[in-house]
This record gives C-alpha cells, sequence and structure tokens, in this order.
C-alpha cells in the first residue's frame, strides 16, 4: 500500500500525525510493514481494536501498539546532532537547510 491509502484506512479511527512505511535500504523494496502515529491514543486504541486480523488486498493486518515510536524527524534529528555542528550554519552560510546532515543547533 502507498502512504496515502495507508493513511486512509488508519484515518477512519483519528487523526494521523505520521506514517513511516519502513523499506529496504538497499533496494527500496517495502517490507510491508509500518508505523502509524495517531493524535491520541484512543485512536490508537480503536485502530488496533478494528484493524488488527483484519483482510485488506487479500492479506491478513497485524495491528499492534508499538512500545517506543519515534517520528521521522526526531530520528533524522538525533543523527544530525551525532555528526555534530554544522559549521558553516555557525558562520551563518549553509545553503542546506533542513537536508543538511550536520546539527544546526545553536548549543
Amino acid at each position: 500500500m502507498t502512504s496515502p491509502k495507508v493513511i486512509s484506512l488508519f484515518a477512519q479511527y483519528g487523526e494521523v500525525v505520521d506514517v513511516n512505511l519502513v523499506r529496504d535500504k538497499g533496494t527500496g523494496k517495502s517490507k510491508d510493514f509500518a508505523f502509524i502515529a495517531f493524535e491520541d491514543q484512543r485512536s490508537t486504541i480503536l485502530a488496533v481494536d478494528n484493524l488488527n486480523g483484519a483482510q485488506i488486498l487479500g492479506r491478513i493486518l497485524r495491528v499492534d501498539h508499538a512500545e517506543k515510536y519515534k517520528k521521522k524527524e526526531e530520528e533524522e534529528q538525533k543523527k544530525r546532532e551525532a555528526r555534530g555542528v554544522c559549521y558553516a550554519f555557525q558562520r551563518g552560510e549553509c545553503t542546506r537547510g533542513a537536508g543538511c546532515k550536520f546539527s544546526h543547533d545553536e548549543q
């Protein structure tokens, strides 16, 4: 399924705030699972209760709660912080913006 189709399937239970369709890093092919974050816990419970075991496109879904969920942006920010500070940003010269692989944290 594509991201918009996943969102429309889960949106019937609440506001979807993040979708991470997991793909193989080498091939880019889907690994046939995703992480979905809802705006509130009630929506998560409804989605699990209603979609776990449902058959969609000839496949049975397994929908469950994740112990720890990190949004893609949070993961990318942690990677940037691990690489260190962007010195060009500190000088006011970085033109890469959000695409920069280094942290733009002032500290």
